[in-house]
């Protein structure tokens, strides 16, 4: 983590490397869900924070793909390594 005009940035990514990420700005607090699609997807419960879209910057995309989870939910996800990325 490293200042940036006084904003906070985090550098993440899938297992393989296929899908990077940044974001610049402030995450909330972690939040658990314990929801049917959150156990299917991981095998248990999901610990998950937020930012906002405009602070997300994906650096590298060969693996990201989405899945339409619900009506209104669209889970990201490597192609590759499987990790579960973003809803």
């Amino acid at each position: 983590m490293a200042a940036t005009d006084s904003k906070r940035e985090f550098d993440g990514g899938c297992l393989c490397g296929a899908v990077r990420f940044r974001v610049v700005g402030e995450l909330r607090d972690l939040v658990y869900c314990h929801c049917e699609q959150c156990r299917r997807t991981s095998g248990h419960f999901v610990a998950a924070t937020r930012a906002e879209d405009s602070d997300i910057t994906v650096t590298a995309d060969t693996g990201l793909r989405w899945f339409a989870s619900s009506k209104t939910a669209k889970r990201g996800f490597c192609e590759h390594c499987g990790s579960s990325l973003f809803w």
